[in-house]
């Protein structure tokens, strides 16, 4: 589940799951209760990455999914201030 700073769930966040040792990158969107899902990934070790437009990303490495098993994620991510453009 993807929340931000005050534990509230953040919709339409990237999540984006990189099994560490094939390589391999899945990626879902957050629900608007914040939760994401993956279907059928093999067991193994994975980097999970989430972004959201207006947050900073936050990066889970080396993750555990067992076969038959459902592994739990709570992504926290907080505000990120938006960049400054500066037009002269």
């Amino acid at each position: 589940q993807v929340r931000d700073g005050n534990r509230r769930p953040v919709a339409g966040a990237e999540v984006r799951v990189e099994d560490r040792a094939s390589g391999a990158v899945r990626y879902a969107l957050s629900a608007r209760d914040g939760t994401f899902r993956f279907v059928s990934i093999p067991a193994g070790r994975y980097d999970i990455r989430v972004e959201a437009l207006g947050y900073r990303p936050v990066v889970h490495l080396d993750v555990d999914v067992g076969a038959a098993r459902t592994a739990r994620v709570e992504a926290r991510i907080t505000a990120a201030a938006p960049p400054v453009t500066t037009i002269d």
